[in-house]
């Protein structure tokens, strides 16, 4: 395959990794596998999906990978955009983050986990209960990203219906409107990095790698336990994309992305954690949890219905007056 990539030479990326932090990814791929170039577009999901989309509706060239959480890239295969590649190396990962749809390798892990300031809410004062949280003291003190886009966060509190209970998690959700006009940022913003920087006092539904260096570094943010409430787990996948340019480069990069070595530079970048449980990296998603919110459970999401029923999610939470 390597010899088929080098005829190639080129590989082209639309990916939500940060460019810094791909770097470190890219330039690992280059130094066991010179020769082939990689360019890498730094996109949010909905950015990638439209461009992709858009480029392949004209039917001219677009990347030939797409590095994405789940929400994006499982309604993506089910369009078509994706095709077919599961590298050999994700035998070796738990069956629980394999793509159900069996088109896309995992990558990396996300998780996302409830925040708050406790320089703004002291100890004794921090809910214990959902009916605690969406209390109308806490009105114009709560932030949390659009639920209403049908990508990740739309298919975050989907899945958490199921876990809890819809009656639990719309209650909630309508309840929390009502009493506490939370502000609803851009789902590809950080209201952990907002809760970080003293604007509110909870964020409800962050990533832990937005969270954690603001933790590293000093800001007073704590992780927030709930009842029953678990951190929600998504993996970012790579998905070689429909009559993708460069198919042998991708499937080198998806195979180095996903083996030991890759994973092992992935779980290396802070706070990034590998999907492979056997490489032993900085980071992991057990002792990401350990640091930053002890005692928290895992549950993974989204499922194919989920995906599949995203935007009549987004429209019953945009219903709320989300």
């Amino acid at each position: 395959m390597y010899q088929q990539a080098l005829k190639e030479g080129a590989l082209t990326i639309y990916g939500s990794m940060d460019a810094d932090q791909f770097a470190v990814l890219q330039n690992a791929f280059s130094s066991q596998y010179p020769g082939i170039t990689v360019n890498y577009v730094s996109l949010n999901p909905p950015q990638a999906y439209t461009r992709i989309t858009s480029e392949l509706q004209a039917q001219n060239y677009s990347a030939d990978l797409m590095l994405s959480s789940t929400p994006t890239l499982y309604t993506m295969e089910l369009q078509g955009y994706i095709q077919k590649y599961v590298s050999p190396e994700a035998s070796a990962f738990p069956s629980i983050a394999l793509d159900p749809l069996n088109g896309t390798t995992p990558m990396m892990e996300l998780s996302i986990g409830w925040w708050y300031d406790s320089n703004l809410v002291s100890s004794s004062q921090v809910p214990t209960t959902f009916a605690g949280l969406s209390a109308a003291q806490y009105k114009g003190q709560i932030e949390l990203n659009d639920p209403t886009t049908g990508s990740t966060y739309t298919q975050y509190w989907a899945a958490l219906a199921g876990i809890l209970g819809n009656s639990t998690v719309l209650n909630f959700l309508q309840t929390l409107e009502t009493n506490t006009s939370p502000t609803v940022i851009s789902a590809f913003a950080s209201c952990a990095n907002d809760v970080a920087s003293g604007t509110h006092a909870f964020c409800l539904g962050g990533f832990m790698q937005d969270a954690a260096p603001d933790i590293q570094g000093g800001a007073a943010l704590k992780y927030l336990p709930m009842p029953n409430l678990p951190i929600m787990v998504e993996t970012s996948n790579l998905g070689i994309i429909a009559h993708a340019k460069d198919p042998a480069a991708a499937k080198l990069f998806v195979d180095f992305a996903s083996s030991p070595i890759g994973q092992l530079t992935i779980g290396n970048i802070n706070v990034r954690t590998p999907v492979s449980r056997t490489v032993n990296a900085t980071w992991s998603e057990v002792n990401v949890i350990n640091h930053f919110a002890p005692g928290a459970t895992l549950a993974y999401f989204p499922s194919v219905s989920i995906a599949q029923n995203s935007q009549a999610w987004g429209a019953l939470f945009k219903s709320m007056g989300y």
